[in-house]
């Protein structure tokens, strides 16, 4: 089948202005490097101008691959929310096995020279 493609809604900074680099991280890369959860940069994304009808705010991808439809894509903007990132990073990381979370500490640890 051919994709579908749409314009998803304007992203801001808390600030209400265009987001830049100079509102924080500026590439998926830098997000990985400061810890978030692949799952969770999908996750928070999704919803930045989408939403399936619910207050659900935590989605596994599967989840979101059977949900996600352009027909609830909103047209307002939406402000990307560092603090609501953080909250659902800290979400994510709760729902993964203990031997996936230990080895995401020990690969900082590595990192970080420890």
């Amino acid at each position: 089948p051919l994709p579908t493609f749409a314009h998803m809604s304007l992203i801001l900074a808390p600030d209400r202005s265009k987001l830049s680099k100079r509102h924080g991280a500026t590439s998926v890369g830098q997000f990985k490097e400061e810890g978030y959860l692949s799952k969770t940069m999908v996750n928070y994304l999704s919803l930045l101008g989408w939403n399936d009808g619910t207050e659900q705010e935590i989605y596994e991808v599967e989840e979101l691959e059977k949900l996600f439809g352009v027909d609830r894509i909103n047209k307002s903007p939406a402000v990307f929310d560092k603090v609501k990132l953080n909250w659902m990073n800290g979400q994510h990381l709760r729902l993964l096995p203990e031997s996936d979370v230990e080895a995401l500490v020990g690969d900082a640890l590595k990192a970080a020279g420890v």
